[in-house]
């Protein structure tokens, strides 16, 4: 599960788009605060791929296979909520393994909760 990006810290001139990978807040403010503008600051973390799969999506598109259930889609799999829990954990799992044995995890990250920092105003304005 290894993101060269997840925990870094980047800012945003329009709390969206994120630049710079920094190991501090602090360097991340005093790189995109220089000019005045107000800019956000958050931490990156590492996107999960294995969030988006789960037992229904895969047992969906087995079931959806004329080849497979044809006519009798009645007597097709049908597990029990435990069972499509059970799946989607093992799912989960081996997807995550193989993401790493090809180096294949995205190298970007997320920003959750970013900190909208406003430039500092000097004593006389």
């Amino acid at each position: 599960m290894s993101n060269s990006v997840a925990g870094k810290w980047g800012y945003s001139y329009d709390g969206e788009n994120y630049c710079g990978f920094f190991d501090t807040r602090e360097e991340a403010i005093a790189e995109g605060g220089f000019d005045g503008r107000t800019i956000w600051v958050g931490q990156f973390r590492a996107p999960e791929c294995e969030e988006y799969l789960d037992a229904e999506d895969l047992l969906d598109k087995v079931l959806c296979q004329d080849d497979y259930c044809g006519d009798w889609e009645g007597d097709a799999i049908s597990p029990t909520k435990e069972q499509k829990a059970e799946l989607t954990t093992e799912i989960r799992a081996l997807f995550g393994r193989w993401l790493d044995r090809h180096d294949l995890r995205p190298k970007f990250g997320l920003v959750d909760n970013a900190e909208k920092i406003e430039p500092a105003r000097s004593k006389g304005n």
